[in-house]
């Protein structure tokens, strides 16, 4: 947790500072990158040799 002000009649503003890892990928027919994060610390593996399949591993606060 992070105080970033306080105002002058006592109110606090926190932030809650949570890291994130994702991953984005194109599939073959597309011109756009997308996300293909599951969770919160998504981290390519392996990817099949077709390239159909990826395999991940996700870990992190909801993982």
């Amino acid at each position: 947790m992070t105080l970033q002000d306080v105002a002058r009649d006592g109110r606090v503003l926190i932030t809650r500072d949570v890291p994130r890892v994702g991953m984005v990928g194109m599939t073959a027919g597309n011109s756009k990158e997308r996300d293909l994060s599951w969770l919160d610390w998504s981290a390519p593996k392996d990817l099949s040799l077709d390239g159909k399949k990826l395999l991940f591993t996700e870990s992190g606060e909801a993982g």
